[in-house]
Order: structure tokens, then C-alpha cells, then sequence
């Protein structure tokens, strides 16, 4: 156990926010702009495959894929996902690669009818490389979330039952109502990008923010700041399409919340101070122990983050 995360998210506040189509989304800024953490140029990981700086490849095995750094800083985040490869996957951890660095990363499937690996993990030819990036939607983070810190509490390592994730991507294909030959949770996005693409645009980001608290409802939300508004805005609009997902299956399902029963900036300030409290434990990123990041849970919320020093790089918590 390493103490609280008060002394990672001091100089934070948050602001007035937005809400459409029952998702609304607090912007969490810096009070000034000597709290901005400033270091050498970052890439996020699909920066940095774009530019070939770093290349993510199989290892034939589902729950484990390999990060080779050639050069620069790149930071992974928790929940990001990969496309490519014998399968698409998503990553159940965040971590921070510096110059010539390679490392295992646990993984988990996020498309169930596809598996180009031989039978002797075999990787099959132009299989090896994923190529893009995406994050996976507020309800699976929860899942992934639940199980990655249930897993870290017994056996202080990333377990997460594979048939869990394959059984909530096929109920959400189910009332979704999209077309798809392998289920592959990125099949859901393509389906409704119109409407996603709508939705999501009605959120901006604003001048310091660095972070985000979104909400579906007053008990259900999730919450991702990151080290400075540079890193935020790499990600942003992935981060918000993906909660607008969840939105929208909100609508197909009945259950979209009227605009007065949502919460207030108040609730979600409330979210933040109860984060201050948070007890955090170390675990293992990567099978070597060469990488370590930290995990908090209540009854209330859980959560992740990936610390550097005294510099928070990445947070990532939802309700439960």
C-alpha cells in the first residue's frame, strides 16, 4: 500500500459541463497553468504506430501481447484497444514506455469468432502486427474494471475471465441491433457512427482541462484524467465517442435519463473529492515485475493509474 491519491490530483476543479441525449460530461481542469505537467514531447499509442515508433505485436496467446518501444516516449492507456493482429484485443493496463523498451502486456479478446493463431500458437502470416488503435466502451471498462481489480486483490495480478467479456460484447451486438461476422466490439462503433459521430461532437474541450467525468446517470460514471492537457486531447475524442456508445444503448434499451434527474456539478465534484481518499496498492504491469502501476477500490467505485515519480500519467476509475 502507497498512500492516498490526494497528493496526485491536487489543482483540480471541476467545471460546468454539457449533457445530450442522456450523457452529460464535466470537464476536470487545472485551477492554474503552473499546475500543468510539462515533459518532453509524449506519443500516444496510436501516435506512435502511425509512426512506426513502436510496434505491438502477438505472442500467441490471447491474454498476453508484446510492446516493442524503438524509440521516444509513448504512453499506453488502460482500456485502449487494439486492431489487427490474429484477433482484436484490449489492453488491461496502462504503462509508459521510454526509449529502446519492450514488454508483455496482459490483453483480453474483444472479438469472439476470430483466432488466427495455430494450434501450436503458430501466428499466422500477416497476423502479427495490430495496426490501430481505438478504447472500449463505458459498460465493458466497467466489467474489464471489476474483474482486473478482483483479480488484483487475491492474486495482486490481471485475471479477467475471457467468457465475461465475450458474453457482454454478444449482449450489447444483441440489442444494438448491428451487423457483424466475428463479433468484434469494434463492428458496434462502425454500425452507428453516424449517430455516434452526432452525439459525440456536441462535447469540446476546454482551455486547461485535462480530464473528464462522464455520467449516464447519478450513480453511473467514469472518470479519466490524465498529466496534462496535451495527453487529454490526443485521446478525447475516442474517450467521448466511446460514452456516447453507452449513451445510445442507454436510448435502445429505455432507460435514458430526463435532463432533471440528472447529476450536478456538484455530484460530479462529489466524485472527485471521494477519489482524494482512495487507498492505493501496487501491482505488477508486465510477467517480468519490470513495470508497476497502482489500484484502488471501494464499494462505490474502482479503479486504476499509472504513477511516474510523483506525476500521475493516467487515471482511470468507474461506479460500480
Amino acid at each position: 500500500m502507497t498512500g492516498t491519491l490526494s497528493q496526485y490530483i491536487e489543482g483540480l476543479l471541476v467545471r460546468n459541463g454539457t449533457a445530450y441525449q442522456g450523457l452529460i460530461i464535466y470537464p476536470i481542469c487545472l485551477i492554474a497553468p503552473e499546475f500543468e505537467v510539462t515533459v518532453g514531447e509524449t506519443a500516444s499509442l496510436g501516435e506512435a504506430l502511425k509512426r512506426g515508433s513502436i510496434h505491438v505485436l502477438e505472442t500467441g496467446e490471447m491474454d498476453n501481447i508484446r510492446i516493442i518501444n524503438r524509440r521516444g516516449r509513448t504512453v499506453i492507456i488502460d482500456g485502449e484497444t487494439l486492431i489487427g493482429g490474429a484477433q482484436n484485443r484490449m489492453i488491461n493496463a496502462g504503462a509508459v514506455f521510454d526509449g529502446k523498451e519492450e514488454s508483455e502486456m496482459p490483453s483480453s479478446c474483444v472479438e469472439v469468432h476470430r483466432w488466427e493463431c495455430g494450434g501450436d500458437k503458430t501466428i499466422l502470416p500477416g497476423k502479427r502486427l495490430f495496426r490501430d488503435t481505438d478504447v472500449v466502451f463505458g459498460s465493458l471498462k466497467r466489467l474489464k474494471m471489476t474483474e482486473s481489480v478482483r483479480s488484483l486483490h487475491k492474486d495482486r495480478a490481471i485475471s479477467i475471465d475471457q467468457r465475461k467479456v465475450w458474453k457482454h460484447i454478444a449482449e450489447v451486438f444483441g440489442v444494438s441491433g448491428a451487423k457483424t461476422k466475428t463479433l468484434d466490439m469494434h463492428d458496434l462503433y462502425e454500425f452507428w457512427d453516424k449517430p455516434l459521430h452526432i452525439l459525440s461532437r456536441r462535447f469540446t474541450f476546454t482551455r486547461r482541462q485535462v480530464g473528464t467525468i462522464s455520467f449516464l446517470d447519478k450513480k453511473t460514471w467514469f472518470i479519466d484524467i490524465f498529466m496534462n492537457s496535451d495527453m487529454l486531447m490526443k485521446n478525447f475524442r475516442k474517450i467521448v465517442r466511446a460514452y456516447s456508445f453507452d449513451a445510445l444503448i442507454q436510448v435502445e434499451r429505455g432507460r435514458s435519463t430526463e435532463y432533471l434527474k440528472m447529476p450536478s456539478v456538484q455530484d460530479a465534484r462529489q466524485v472527485l473529492k471521494s477519489l482524494r481518499l482512495a487507498r492505493l496498492h501496487v501491482f505488477d504491469v508486465d510477467t517480468a515485475g519490470r513495470r508497476k502501476n497502482h489500484f484502488f477500490s471501494t464499494n462505490r467505485y474502482c479503479g486504476t493509474a499509472v504513477i511516474e515519480g510523483e506525476t500521475l500519467i493516467h487515471l482511470t476509475a468507474c461506479s460500480k
